[in-house]
């Protein structure tokens, strides 16, 4: 885990999955609620759609789960 000072609490990683790069991922709302956590999140991803267009998968909130939203961009994905 990485810290990222500039920018305040947010930290990022990186994991693998069977001894392969998997993924980067940050967590941005450290310290925050449910409600502002989850509303801020589902802001991102319309940030996102509105560059992108609409996110090829979804989840919708689930008891201790939230919303996701995935893009496949090229090689890569969001």
């Amino acid at each position: 885990m990485a810290s990222m000072p500039i920018w305040g609490t947010a930290r990022a990683g990186w994991s693998t999955y069977r001894e392969r790069f998997a993924d980067v991922f940050w967590f941005l709302w450290d310290d925050h609620g449910w409600d502002d956590v989850r509303d801020a999140a589902a802001e991102l991803a319309q940030q996102i759609a509105d560059v992108h267009g609409a996110p090829e998968e979804t989840t919708e909130e689930t008891v201790g789960h939230g919303p996701s939203w995935w893009w496949r961009l090229n090689d890569h994905s969001i």
